[in-house]
Protein backbone atom coordinates (compact mmCIF):
# COMPACT_ATOMS: atom_id res chain seq x y z
CA UNK A 1 0.00 0.00 0.00
CA UNK A 2 1.69 3.20 -0.90
CA UNK A 3 2.15 6.56 1.51
CA UNK A 4 -0.18 8.58 -0.42
CA UNK A 5 -3.35 5.67 -0.06
CA UNK A 6 -2.42 5.32 3.49
CA UNK A 7 -2.70 9.01 4.66
CA UNK A 8 -5.73 9.30 2.58
CA UNK A 9 -7.41 6.70 4.75
CA UNK A 10 -5.81 8.09 7.63
CA UNK A 11 -8.01 10.95 6.63
CA UNK A 12 -11.04 9.58 5.93
CA UNK A 13 -11.18 7.74 9.27
CA UNK A 14 -9.95 10.96 10.97
CA UNK A 15 -13.66 12.53 9.38
CA UNK A 16 -16.10 9.50 10.23
CA UNK A 17 -14.64 9.69 13.92
CA UNK A 18 -15.26 13.49 14.09
CA UNK A 19 -18.70 13.29 12.78
CA UNK A 20 -19.27 10.51 14.86
CA UNK A 21 -17.93 12.06 17.75
CA UNK A 22 -20.22 15.33 17.07
CA UNK A 23 -23.08 13.40 16.29
CA UNK A 24 -23.12 11.03 18.93
CA UNK A 25 -22.19 13.04 21.86
CA UNK A 26 -22.22 16.80 20.79
CA UNK A 27 -25.01 16.58 19.36
CA UNK A 28 -26.84 14.27 21.73
CA UNK A 29 -27.72 17.38 24.22
CA UNK A 30 -29.23 19.45 21.20
CA UNK A 31 -30.97 16.52 20.20
CA UNK A 32 -32.62 15.52 23.66
CA UNK A 33 -33.47 19.00 24.47
CA UNK A 34 -35.03 19.30 20.81
CA UNK A 35 -36.76 15.99 21.56
CA UNK A 36 -37.91 17.41 25.01
CA UNK A 37 -39.25 21.13 23.43
CA UNK A 38 -41.05 18.82 20.94
CA UNK A 39 -43.61 17.18 23.08
CA UNK A 40 -43.65 20.51 25.05
CA UNK A 41 -48.11 21.07 24.92
CA UNK A 42 -47.77 24.40 25.82
CA UNK A 43 -44.31 25.80 25.38
CA UNK A 44 -43.74 29.58 27.00
CA UNK A 45 -41.56 30.78 29.45
CA UNK A 46 -42.58 31.36 32.77
CA UNK A 47 -42.11 35.15 33.12
CA UNK A 48 -44.01 35.46 29.99
CA UNK A 49 -47.09 34.69 31.38
CA UNK A 50 -49.88 37.43 32.50
CA UNK A 51 -52.99 35.35 32.65
CA UNK A 52 -54.28 32.24 33.75
CA UNK A 53 -57.87 30.74 32.88
CA UNK A 54 -59.42 27.90 35.06
CA UNK A 55 -62.61 26.62 33.78
CA UNK A 56 -64.13 23.60 35.05
CA UNK A 57 -67.67 22.54 36.34
CA UNK A 58 -69.44 25.46 35.42
CA UNK A 59 -66.91 28.08 37.66
CA UNK A 60 -64.48 30.16 35.75
CA UNK A 61 -61.20 31.80 37.59
CA UNK A 62 -59.02 34.29 36.59
CA UNK A 63 -55.78 34.88 37.58
CA UNK A 64 -54.00 37.85 36.43
CA UNK A 65 -50.71 39.42 36.76
CA UNK A 66 -50.29 43.21 38.02
CA UNK A 67 -46.63 44.13 37.94
CA UNK A 68 -45.09 41.44 40.01
CA UNK A 69 -47.77 40.39 41.61
CA UNK A 70 -50.57 37.41 40.92
CA UNK A 71 -54.16 38.45 41.67
CA UNK A 72 -58.11 36.79 41.36
CA UNK A 73 -60.23 38.92 38.79
CA UNK A 74 -62.86 36.81 38.52
CA UNK A 75 -65.37 35.15 40.38
CA UNK A 76 -64.20 37.95 42.57
CA UNK A 77 -61.60 40.39 43.05
CA UNK A 78 -58.85 39.38 45.90
CA UNK A 79 -55.21 38.73 46.61
CA UNK A 80 -54.14 35.25 44.93
CA UNK A 81 -51.60 32.94 47.07
CA UNK A 82 -48.55 33.54 44.68
CA UNK A 83 -47.02 30.46 45.26
CA UNK A 84 -49.67 27.99 43.94
CA UNK A 85 -50.37 29.92 40.56
CA UNK A 86 -46.53 29.81 39.85
CA UNK A 87 -46.61 26.53 40.31
CA UNK A 88 -49.83 25.88 37.98
CA UNK A 89 -47.94 27.83 35.65
CA UNK A 90 -44.84 25.76 36.02
CA UNK A 91 -46.37 22.68 35.66
CA UNK A 92 -47.96 23.48 32.33
CA UNK A 93 -44.97 25.38 31.18
CA UNK A 94 -43.05 21.51 31.39
CA UNK A 95 -46.26 19.61 30.69
CA UNK A 96 -45.20 16.91 28.03
CA UNK A 97 -47.54 14.40 26.27
CA UNK A 98 -46.48 11.04 26.82
CA UNK A 99 -48.17 9.47 23.56
CA UNK A 100 -49.69 11.24 20.87
CA UNK A 101 -53.21 9.73 19.71
CA UNK A 102 -53.55 11.41 16.33
CA UNK A 103 -57.08 13.57 15.07
CA UNK A 104 -59.65 12.21 16.54
CA UNK A 105 -63.37 12.87 15.35
CA UNK A 106 -65.16 11.40 18.07
CA UNK A 107 -64.35 12.92 21.60
CA UNK A 108 -66.66 11.58 23.82
CA UNK A 109 -64.99 8.36 24.96
CA UNK A 110 -61.83 10.51 25.67
CA UNK A 111 -63.37 12.83 28.01
CA UNK A 112 -63.02 15.88 25.63
CA UNK A 113 -66.81 16.14 24.30
CA UNK A 114 -67.41 17.74 27.76
CA UNK A 115 -63.98 18.42 29.02
CA UNK A 116 -63.31 18.14 33.15
CA UNK A 117 -60.94 21.19 32.87
CA UNK A 118 -60.11 23.89 30.50
CA UNK A 119 -56.98 25.80 30.57
CA UNK A 120 -56.38 29.29 28.71
CA UNK A 121 -52.89 30.87 29.23
CA UNK A 122 -52.37 34.38 28.13
CA UNK A 123 -48.82 35.95 27.59
CA UNK A 124 -47.34 39.93 26.87
CA UNK A 125 -47.73 39.58 23.48
CA UNK A 126 -51.24 37.69 23.16
CA UNK A 127 -52.67 34.29 23.75
CA UNK A 128 -49.67 31.15 24.65
CA UNK A 129 -52.82 28.52 24.24
CA UNK A 130 -55.46 26.67 25.39
CA UNK A 131 -55.71 22.82 27.22
CA UNK A 132 -58.56 20.71 27.56
CA UNK A 133 -58.03 17.43 29.96
CA UNK A 134 -60.45 14.88 30.15
CA UNK A 135 -60.72 11.40 31.40
CA UNK A 136 -58.38 9.42 32.64
CA UNK A 137 -56.52 6.36 30.96
CA UNK A 138 -57.63 3.02 31.83
CA UNK A 139 -54.68 2.58 33.84
CA UNK A 140 -55.30 5.76 35.72
CA UNK A 141 -52.00 6.23 35.16
CA UNK A 142 -52.39 9.20 32.85
CA UNK A 143 -55.19 11.75 31.10
CA UNK A 144 -56.23 12.57 27.97
CA UNK A 145 -56.00 15.91 26.86
CA UNK A 146 -56.07 18.27 23.26
CA UNK A 147 -55.23 21.45 22.78
CA UNK A 148 -58.27 23.89 22.05
CA UNK A 149 -57.23 24.69 18.37
CA UNK A 150 -56.85 21.52 16.56
CA UNK A 151 -58.29 17.62 17.19
CA UNK A 152 -55.14 15.60 17.85
CA UNK A 153 -55.51 13.86 21.63
CA UNK A 154 -52.82 13.19 23.53
CA UNK A 155 -52.08 11.64 26.77
CA UNK A 156 -49.91 13.24 29.97
CA UNK A 157 -49.19 11.94 33.44
CA UNK A 158 -52.06 12.18 35.67
CA UNK A 159 -49.83 13.79 38.38
CA UNK A 160 -49.87 17.03 36.71
CA UNK A 161 -53.08 17.41 37.84
CA UNK A 162 -52.67 17.73 41.28
CA UNK A 163 -50.69 21.40 40.48
CA UNK A 164 -53.22 22.31 38.15
CA UNK A 165 -56.73 21.30 39.46
CA UNK A 166 -56.85 24.22 42.00
CA UNK A 167 -59.90 25.76 43.51
CA UNK A 168 -61.01 29.17 44.15
CA UNK A 169 -59.81 28.78 47.67
CA UNK A 170 -56.59 27.46 46.96
CA UNK A 171 -55.46 30.30 44.53
CA UNK A 172 -56.28 32.86 46.93
CA UNK A 173 -54.31 34.57 49.26
CA UNK A 174 -55.27 33.19 52.92
CA UNK A 175 -52.74 35.26 54.90
CA UNK A 176 -54.41 37.90 57.54
CA UNK A 177 -51.67 40.55 57.07
CA UNK A 178 -49.06 41.07 55.03
CA UNK A 179 -46.17 42.84 57.51
CA UNK A 180 -42.60 42.10 59.26
CA UNK A 181 -42.38 41.23 62.30
CA UNK A 182 -39.76 44.09 63.34
CA UNK A 183 -41.71 47.09 61.97
CA UNK A 184 -44.38 46.12 64.46
CA UNK A 185 -43.90 49.30 67.34
CA UNK A 186 -46.90 48.51 69.14
CA UNK A 187 -49.01 45.80 70.30
CA UNK A 188 -52.75 45.87 71.80
CA UNK A 189 -54.57 42.89 72.90
CA UNK A 190 -57.96 42.65 74.18
CA UNK A 191 -59.96 39.74 75.79
CA UNK A 192 -63.34 40.34 76.73
CA UNK A 193 -63.19 43.68 79.20
CA UNK A 194 -58.98 43.22 79.65
CA UNK A 195 -56.94 45.29 77.76
CA UNK A 196 -53.18 44.98 77.43
CA UNK A 197 -51.02 47.79 76.18
CA UNK A 198 -47.25 47.17 75.24
CA UNK A 199 -44.66 49.10 73.35
CA UNK A 200 -41.57 47.67 71.66
CA UNK A 201 -38.23 49.18 73.06
CA UNK A 202 -34.50 48.34 72.02
CA UNK A 203 -32.26 45.16 71.72
CA UNK A 204 -35.78 43.03 70.60
CA UNK A 205 -37.66 43.61 74.27
CA UNK A 206 -40.92 44.68 74.76
CA UNK A 207 -42.68 46.91 77.97
CA UNK A 208 -45.61 46.71 79.10
CA UNK A 209 -47.70 50.25 79.48
CA UNK A 210 -51.29 49.13 80.54
CA UNK A 211 -52.81 48.20 82.60
CA UNK A 212 -49.58 48.55 84.45
CA UNK A 213 -46.20 49.46 83.79
CA UNK A 214 -43.46 46.01 83.76
CA UNK A 215 -40.98 45.01 81.51
CA UNK A 216 -42.93 42.51 78.86
CA UNK A 217 -42.57 38.88 78.07
CA UNK A 218 -40.98 39.77 74.66
CA UNK A 219 -40.68 35.88 73.70
CA UNK A 220 -44.70 35.13 74.55
CA UNK A 221 -45.36 38.58 72.12
CA UNK A 222 -42.89 37.32 69.55
CA UNK A 223 -44.82 34.50 69.73
CA UNK A 224 -47.80 36.08 69.51
CA UNK A 225 -47.05 38.35 66.53
CA UNK A 226 -45.62 35.34 64.64
CA UNK A 227 -48.80 33.56 64.63
CA UNK A 228 -50.87 36.64 63.04
CA UNK A 229 -48.25 37.10 60.38
CA UNK A 230 -48.42 33.19 59.27
CA UNK A 231 -52.06 32.94 60.30
CA UNK A 232 -53.81 31.63 57.19
CA UNK A 233 -57.61 31.84 56.54
CA UNK A 234 -59.09 27.78 56.75
CA UNK A 235 -62.40 29.08 55.07
CA UNK A 236 -63.86 32.07 53.47
CA UNK A 237 -67.10 32.46 55.23
CA UNK A 238 -68.48 36.08 53.91
CA UNK A 239 -67.18 38.37 51.41
CA UNK A 240 -69.42 41.23 52.80
CA UNK A 241 -71.38 40.22 56.10
CA UNK A 242 -74.16 41.80 56.78
CA UNK A 243 -74.74 40.70 60.15
CA UNK A 244 -71.53 40.22 62.54
CA UNK A 245 -73.22 39.18 65.44
CA UNK A 246 -74.24 35.88 64.85
CA UNK A 247 -70.20 35.50 64.62
CA UNK A 248 -69.92 37.34 67.84
CA UNK A 249 -67.72 39.96 65.59
CA UNK A 250 -69.41 43.19 66.57
CA UNK A 251 -68.69 42.92 70.27
CA UNK A 252 -65.71 40.58 69.69
CA UNK A 253 -64.12 38.34 72.30
CA UNK A 254 -60.50 38.79 71.23
CA UNK A 255 -58.69 41.73 69.51
CA UNK A 256 -54.69 42.00 68.18
CA UNK A 257 -53.73 45.67 67.25
CA UNK A 258 -50.43 45.99 65.07
CA UNK A 259 -49.18 49.82 65.54
CA UNK A 260 -46.12 50.87 62.94
CA UNK A 261 -44.93 54.11 62.10
CA UNK A 262 -47.50 54.69 59.46
CA UNK A 263 -50.50 53.26 60.60
CA UNK A 264 -52.30 50.41 62.55
CA UNK A 265 -54.01 46.77 61.57
CA UNK A 266 -56.45 45.14 64.06
CA UNK A 267 -57.42 41.41 63.87
CA UNK A 268 -60.92 40.58 65.57
CA UNK A 269 -61.77 37.20 66.97
CA UNK A 270 -65.60 35.96 68.02
CA UNK A 271 -67.29 33.05 68.15
CA UNK A 272 -65.77 29.55 67.84
CA UNK A 273 -67.09 27.44 65.26
CA UNK A 274 -65.98 23.91 63.98
CA UNK A 275 -65.78 20.26 65.14
CA UNK A 276 -64.33 20.52 68.52
CA UNK A 277 -64.50 24.25 68.26
CA UNK A 278 -61.64 23.93 66.47
CA UNK A 279 -61.86 27.14 64.57
CA UNK A 280 -63.27 31.22 65.48
CA UNK A 281 -64.57 33.54 63.18
CA UNK A 282 -62.49 36.41 62.54
CA UNK A 283 -62.17 39.25 60.47
CA UNK A 284 -59.73 42.80 59.77
CA UNK A 285 -61.01 45.87 61.75
CA UNK A 286 -62.78 47.92 58.82
CA UNK A 287 -63.62 45.10 57.15
CA UNK A 288 -67.33 42.85 56.70
CA UNK A 289 -65.18 39.81 55.35
CA UNK A 290 -65.85 37.06 57.34
CA UNK A 291 -63.18 34.06 58.21
CA UNK A 292 -62.26 31.26 60.08
CA UNK A 293 -58.41 30.70 61.81
CA UNK A 294 -57.37 28.30 63.73
CA UNK A 295 -58.93 28.57 67.60
CA UNK A 296 -55.27 28.22 68.45
CA UNK A 297 -55.18 32.30 67.79
CA UNK A 298 -57.62 33.15 70.80
CA UNK A 299 -55.75 30.66 72.93
CA UNK A 300 -52.42 32.62 72.81
CA UNK A 301 -54.37 35.44 74.59
CA UNK A 302 -55.10 35.71 78.57
CA UNK A 303 -56.78 37.79 81.08
CA UNK A 304 -54.05 37.47 83.76
CA UNK A 305 -51.55 40.43 83.69
CA UNK A 306 -48.97 38.18 85.15
CA UNK A 307 -48.89 35.80 81.91
CA UNK A 308 -47.74 38.96 79.95
CA UNK A 309 -45.01 40.31 82.22
CA UNK A 310 -41.13 38.80 82.10
CA UNK A 311 -40.42 36.59 84.71
CA UNK A 312 -36.96 36.53 84.35
CA UNK A 313 -35.30 37.37 87.33
CA UNK A 314 -32.50 38.71 86.03
CA UNK A 315 -30.90 39.88 82.59
CA UNK A 316 -27.24 40.76 81.91
CA UNK A 317 -24.34 40.42 78.96
CA UNK A 318 -22.86 36.89 80.89
CA UNK A 319 -19.08 38.78 78.94
CA UNK A 320 -19.63 41.43 81.26
CA UNK A 321 -19.42 39.94 84.62
CA UNK A 322 -16.28 40.59 86.48
CA UNK A 323 -17.11 39.93 89.61
CA UNK A 324 -19.59 36.61 91.27
CA UNK A 325 -20.41 37.06 95.14
CA UNK A 326 -22.71 34.73 96.71
CA UNK A 327 -23.33 35.85 100.56
CA UNK A 328 -24.56 33.41 102.83
CA UNK A 329 -25.91 32.98 106.35
CA UNK A 330 -22.86 31.30 107.24
CA UNK A 331 -20.01 33.20 105.21
CA UNK A 332 -19.24 34.81 101.78
CA UNK A 333 -18.00 33.50 97.98
CA UNK A 334 -16.50 35.50 95.19
CA UNK A 335 -15.30 34.63 92.64
CA UNK A 336 -13.15 37.43 89.72
CA UNK A 337 -12.84 36.93 86.05
CA UNK A 338 -9.24 37.79 84.63
CA UNK A 339 -9.29 40.15 82.23
CA UNK A 340 -7.26 38.37 79.80
CA UNK A 341 -8.93 36.66 76.70
CA UNK A 342 -8.49 33.49 78.78
CA UNK A 343 -11.67 34.59 81.10
CA UNK A 344 -10.59 32.19 83.67
CA UNK A 345 -11.97 32.66 87.64
CA UNK A 346 -10.46 32.47 90.82
CA UNK A 347 -11.59 32.14 94.04
CA UNK A 348 -10.80 35.35 96.21
CA UNK A 349 -12.82 34.25 98.89
CA UNK A 350 -12.86 32.93 101.27
CA UNK A 351 -9.91 31.03 99.79
CA UNK A 352 -7.72 31.80 96.83
CA UNK A 353 -7.16 29.66 94.29
CA UNK A 354 -7.86 28.49 90.15
CA UNK A 355 -12.25 28.75 89.97
CA UNK A 356 -13.73 26.05 87.84
CA UNK A 357 -14.44 27.73 84.78
CA UNK A 358 -17.38 25.57 83.35
CA UNK A 359 -19.17 25.94 86.70
CA UNK A 360 -18.94 29.48 87.09
CA UNK A 361 -20.28 30.31 83.18
CA UNK A 362 -22.61 27.79 83.87
CA UNK A 363 -24.02 29.00 86.53
CA UNK A 364 -23.90 32.60 85.07
CA UNK A 365 -26.18 31.08 82.31
CA UNK A 366 -28.90 28.91 84.46
CA UNK A 367 -29.62 32.50 85.86
CA UNK A 368 -30.23 33.70 82.80
CA UNK A 369 -32.97 31.18 82.54
CA UNK A 370 -34.42 31.56 86.01
CA UNK A 371 -37.79 32.36 86.33
CA UNK A 372 -40.44 33.55 88.83
CA UNK A 373 -43.12 31.04 89.54
CA UNK A 374 -45.66 33.84 90.51
CA UNK A 375 -45.60 37.52 91.50
CA UNK A 376 -46.99 38.32 95.11
CA UNK A 377 -49.87 40.10 95.73
CA UNK A 378 -49.88 43.08 97.80
CA UNK A 379 -51.21 41.25 100.56
CA UNK A 380 -48.41 38.90 100.81
CA UNK A 381 -45.15 41.05 100.72
CA UNK A 382 -45.16 42.32 103.68
CA UNK A 383 -43.97 39.79 105.73
CA UNK A 384 -41.80 38.51 102.81
CA UNK A 385 -39.70 41.82 102.75
CA UNK A 386 -38.66 41.24 106.45
CA UNK A 387 -37.31 38.13 105.60
CA UNK A 388 -35.59 39.11 102.34
CA UNK A 389 -33.75 41.87 104.55
CA UNK A 390 -31.58 39.15 105.62
CA UNK A 391 -32.01 36.47 103.41
CA UNK A 392 -30.46 33.18 103.13
CA UNK A 393 -28.97 33.70 100.43
CA UNK A 394 -28.01 36.95 97.90
CA UNK A 395 -26.33 36.97 94.71
CA UNK A 396 -24.51 39.93 92.99
CA UNK A 397 -22.92 40.03 89.78
CA UNK A 398 -20.77 43.39 89.09
CA UNK A 399 -18.83 44.45 86.49
CA UNK A 400 -14.80 45.37 85.79
CA UNK A 401 -16.10 49.05 87.71
CA UNK A 402 -18.00 47.02 89.98
CA UNK A 403 -21.31 48.40 89.14
CA UNK A 404 -24.19 45.81 89.41
CA UNK A 405 -25.33 44.13 86.99
CA UNK A 406 -28.07 42.11 88.59
CA UNK A 407 -28.77 40.78 92.50
CA UNK A 408 -30.92 38.72 93.23
CA UNK A 409 -32.12 37.44 97.03
CA UNK A 410 -33.78 34.54 98.01
CA UNK A 411 -35.58 33.36 101.44
CA UNK A 412 -38.47 31.38 103.24
CA UNK A 413 -41.20 32.05 105.53
CA UNK A 414 -41.00 29.74 108.46
CA UNK A 415 -43.82 27.08 107.97
CA UNK A 416 -43.86 27.96 104.63
CA UNK A 417 -42.27 25.55 101.50
CA UNK A 418 -41.88 28.82 98.89
CA UNK A 419 -38.48 29.99 98.34
CA UNK A 420 -38.97 33.97 97.89
CA UNK A 421 -37.09 36.14 95.50
CA UNK A 422 -36.40 39.80 95.32
CA UNK A 423 -33.98 40.84 92.64
CA UNK A 424 -32.72 44.87 91.41
CA UNK A 425 -34.07 44.00 88.20
CA UNK A 426 -38.23 43.64 88.77
CA UNK A 427 -40.07 45.59 91.25
CA UNK A 428 -42.70 43.30 92.42
CA UNK A 429 -41.24 40.04 94.91
CA UNK A 430 -42.01 36.60 93.64
CA UNK A 431 -41.61 32.88 94.19
CA UNK A 432 -39.46 30.72 92.77
CA UNK A 433 -38.37 26.68 92.72
CA UNK A 434 -36.52 25.55 95.54
CA UNK A 435 -34.14 23.56 93.38
CA UNK A 436 -32.48 27.69 92.78
CA UNK A 437 -31.78 28.51 96.61
CA UNK A 438 -30.30 24.55 96.95
CA UNK A 439 -27.91 25.60 93.73
CA UNK A 440 -27.05 28.82 95.52
CA UNK A 441 -26.57 27.00 98.81
CA UNK A 442 -23.40 25.88 97.62
CA UNK A 443 -19.40 25.48 99.20
CA UNK A 444 -16.57 27.24 98.19
CA UNK A 445 -14.73 23.88 97.41
CA UNK A 446 -17.68 23.27 94.96
CA UNK A 447 -16.42 26.11 92.98
CA UNK A 448 -12.96 25.08 92.58
CA UNK A 449 -11.24 23.73 89.74
CA UNK A 450 -9.84 20.14 90.49
CA UNK A 451 -7.93 19.43 87.67
CA UNK A 452 -5.56 17.73 89.16
CA UNK A 453 -3.17 18.98 85.88
CA UNK A 454 -3.52 22.00 84.02
CA UNK A 455 -1.58 21.94 80.23
CA UNK A 456 -2.19 22.33 76.66
CA UNK A 457 -2.09 18.25 75.15
CA UNK A 458 -0.91 19.90 71.64
CA UNK A 459 2.22 21.68 73.09
CA UNK A 460 2.86 18.27 74.54
CA UNK A 461 6.14 16.73 72.87
CA UNK A 462 7.29 13.71 74.90
CA UNK A 463 5.91 11.47 77.41
CA UNK A 464 7.63 9.82 80.11
CA UNK A 465 6.01 6.96 82.27
CA UNK A 466 8.10 5.51 85.09
CA UNK A 467 7.03 2.58 86.65
CA UNK A 468 8.74 0.81 89.72
CA UNK A 469 11.20 -1.08 87.16
CA UNK A 470 10.72 0.46 84.34
CA UNK A 471 10.64 3.70 81.71
CA UNK A 472 9.02 3.98 79.04
CA UNK A 473 9.35 7.27 76.49
CA UNK A 474 6.78 8.03 73.89
CA UNK A 475 8.29 10.71 71.48
CA UNK A 476 5.85 13.18 69.21
CA UNK A 477 6.57 12.68 65.22
CA UNK A 478 4.59 14.68 63.03
CA UNK A 479 1.09 14.71 63.48
CA UNK A 480 1.64 11.10 65.21
CA UNK A 481 3.31 9.59 67.75
CA UNK A 482 6.20 6.92 67.72
CA UNK A 483 5.45 4.81 70.41
CA UNK A 484 7.85 1.70 72.31
CA UNK A 485 7.24 -1.68 70.50
CA UNK A 486 7.29 -3.18 74.16
CA UNK A 487 3.99 -0.57 74.87
CA UNK A 488 0.32 -2.01 74.38
CA UNK A 489 -0.61 1.09 72.57
CA UNK A 490 -1.39 2.55 69.16
CA UNK A 491 -0.18 5.78 68.51
CA UNK A 492 -3.22 7.42 68.27
CA UNK A 493 -3.75 6.27 72.07
CA UNK A 494 -1.01 8.60 73.07
CA UNK A 495 -3.30 11.60 72.21
CA UNK A 496 -6.36 9.98 74.35
CA UNK A 497 -3.85 9.83 76.97
CA UNK A 498 -2.82 13.26 77.26
CA UNK A 499 -6.59 14.67 76.98
CA UNK A 500 -7.78 11.87 80.24
CA UNK A 501 -4.54 13.47 81.96
CA UNK A 502 -5.85 17.18 80.74
CA UNK A 503 -9.21 16.27 82.19
CA UNK A 504 -8.44 14.76 85.47
CA UNK A 505 -10.10 16.13 88.59
CA UNK A 506 -9.46 15.22 92.27
CA UNK A 507 -12.23 14.00 94.72
CA UNK A 508 -10.76 15.31 97.48
CA UNK A 509 -7.53 16.88 99.26
CA UNK A 510 -5.92 15.06 101.80
CA UNK A 511 -3.48 16.48 104.95
CA UNK A 512 0.04 16.41 104.08
CA UNK A 513 2.22 13.73 105.74
CA UNK A 514 5.14 14.12 107.67
CA UNK A 515 6.94 12.41 104.94
CA UNK A 516 6.23 10.68 101.39
CA UNK A 517 5.72 6.89 102.60
CA UNK A 518 2.75 7.89 104.09
CA UNK A 519 0.62 7.76 100.85
CA UNK A 520 3.18 5.87 98.96
CA UNK A 521 5.54 8.64 97.23
CA UNK A 522 8.43 6.97 98.36
CA UNK A 523 7.79 4.40 95.68
CA UNK A 524 5.54 5.73 93.72
CA UNK A 525 3.03 3.41 91.56
CA UNK A 526 3.96 5.49 88.87
CA UNK A 527 5.55 9.28 87.77
CA UNK A 528 4.12 10.44 84.44
CA UNK A 529 6.03 13.69 82.79
CA UNK A 530 5.11 15.33 80.38
CA UNK A 531 7.62 17.67 77.98
CA UNK A 532 7.19 20.68 75.52
CA UNK A 533 9.66 21.42 72.64
CA UNK A 534 11.97 23.64 75.50
CA UNK A 535 12.57 20.69 77.68
CA UNK A 536 13.02 23.43 80.59
CA UNK A 537 10.19 21.67 83.32
CA UNK A 538 7.93 18.91 83.11
CA UNK A 539 4.36 18.93 83.37
CA UNK A 540 4.43 16.13 86.47
CA UNK A 541 1.97 14.08 88.21
CA UNK A 542 2.95 11.20 90.93
CA UNK A 543 1.01 8.16 91.55
CA UNK A 544 1.10 6.85 95.21
CA UNK A 545 -0.46 4.10 97.15
CA UNK A 546 -3.92 2.53 95.69
CA UNK A 547 -6.18 2.40 98.34
CA UNK A 548 -8.48 -0.06 97.08
CA UNK A 549 -11.41 0.16 100.31
CA UNK A 550 -11.75 3.57 99.21
CA UNK A 551 -11.49 3.54 95.53
CA UNK A 552 -8.89 5.89 95.16
CA UNK A 553 -5.49 6.30 94.28
CA UNK A 554 -3.32 9.43 96.03
CA UNK A 555 -1.48 12.14 93.83
CA UNK A 556 0.70 14.88 93.40
CA UNK A 557 0.55 17.07 90.68
CA UNK A 558 2.28 20.68 91.45
CA UNK A 559 5.25 21.60 92.92
CA UNK A 560 3.01 22.81 96.34
CA UNK A 561 2.95 18.78 97.38
CA UNK A 562 -0.81 19.12 97.63
CA UNK A 563 -1.85 15.60 98.01
CA UNK A 564 -5.09 14.42 96.35
CA UNK A 565 -7.27 11.46 96.00
CA UNK A 566 -8.71 10.47 92.44
CA UNK A 567 -11.42 7.96 91.29
CA UNK A 568 -9.14 4.42 90.60
CA UNK A 569 -11.26 3.98 87.98
CA UNK A 570 -9.51 7.06 86.07
CA UNK A 571 -6.18 5.87 85.82
CA UNK A 572 -6.94 1.86 85.52
CA UNK A 573 -7.14 1.86 81.83
CA UNK A 574 -3.87 3.17 81.53
CA UNK A 575 -1.73 1.79 84.40
CA UNK A 576 -2.82 -1.25 83.01
CA UNK A 577 -0.65 -0.52 79.34
CA UNK A 578 2.26 0.62 81.33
Amino acid sequence: MSYKRTLVLFLLFLALAGSYYFYEYKGKASREESEKQGKLLLPFKLEDATALVLKKAGETILAEKKGDKWVIREPIAAPAEQKTVEQALRALSELKYERELGAQTDLKPFGLGEPEMGIEIQGTHGDIGKLLLGAATPDGANLYAKKAEDQKVYTVAASVKASIDRTLFDLRDKSVFDFAVPDVKGLAVSLGDKVFMFEAVPKDDWQMTTPEKHPADSDRIRTLLDSVKYARAQKFVEEEAPDMDKYGLSSPRGRIELAFSDGKKALLLGKETGVDASAIYARRDGQRQVFELSSEMIKQLSANVGDWRDKHLARFDTAAVARLRIDQRNGRIELERSSESSGEWRLVEPQTGKADKEKAETLLSDLLEVKAARFLKASESKPVEAVLANPLVQLTLSDKNNGTLAQLSLSKLEGKSEVYAKTSRLTDLSTVSEQLLAKLSIKPEDLRDKSVLAFDPAAIQKIEVTTKDKSFVIKRKGTGWKVPGSLKMEPYDADQFLWDLRDLKYRAVTAAAKNDKTYGFDSPTRLIKLWTADEKKPVRLLIGKHAPEKGIYYVQGADDKQVMEIEALALSRWLEKF
